[in-house]
This record gives structure tokens, sequence and C-alpha cells, in this order.
């Protein structure tokens, strides 16, 4: 999304729920952290509560599979984001195994 402001990408994006848990989204969080390579792109962003925005960490944020199972089990049943970064994980991890 060439151009797209992260105040365009926050109005597309919410209101919503928060993928990890339900509660009411307030911010953006990326799934593949952006210290870890990820982008401020619109498939790589999912609502998200400062709870769970926070709780994934700070500067060297965890990746879904490091992070709370359950949280991470709710938003793989809840968003295709998600499943598809979870899924993309698993090869990675099981490419290095």
């Amino acid at each position: 999304m060439v151009g797209v402001t992260w105040g365009q990408m926050k109005k597309r994006l919410l209101p919503a729920l928060c993928v990890y848990c339900g509660d009411e989204a307030k911010v953006l969080d990326h799934l593949l952290p952006r210290c870890r390579g990820g982008m401020d792109h619109e498939g790589n962003l999912v609502p998200s509560c400062r709870k769970c925005n926070n709780g994934r960490g700070g500067k060297h944020r965890r990746t879904l599979a490091e992070w709370d199972p359950v949280r991470v089990a709710y938003a793989r049943r809840h968003s295709a984001k998600v499943r598809a970064e979870w899924q993309r994980l698993m090869k990675v991890e099981y490419a290095e195994a």
C-alpha cells in the first residue's frame, strides 16, 4: 500500500475487536514485529487492545509463537491474518529444527 499513511490504515482497520481477546481494539499490532523485519503494511497489521499489544513485548517484540498460547489460539480462530502468520512461523520453525 504505497502512499497510505498510518492514520489511513487506522481508519480502515479500527474500530474493531482485538483479534487476541475480543475486547475493544484501540491500536494496531504488527503480526511480524518491525524489529524482526515486519512492515507498516495493512497485511501485517491487526486490531489489538492495549493490554494485548503491550503483552507482546517492547523493543524486542515476541512473535506469535513466543507469546501467550491462549490468546494466540483465540486469534487463530478469529483472524485469517493471524492464521496465515502462524502457518508461516510454523514452517520456519520446522525448517530450522
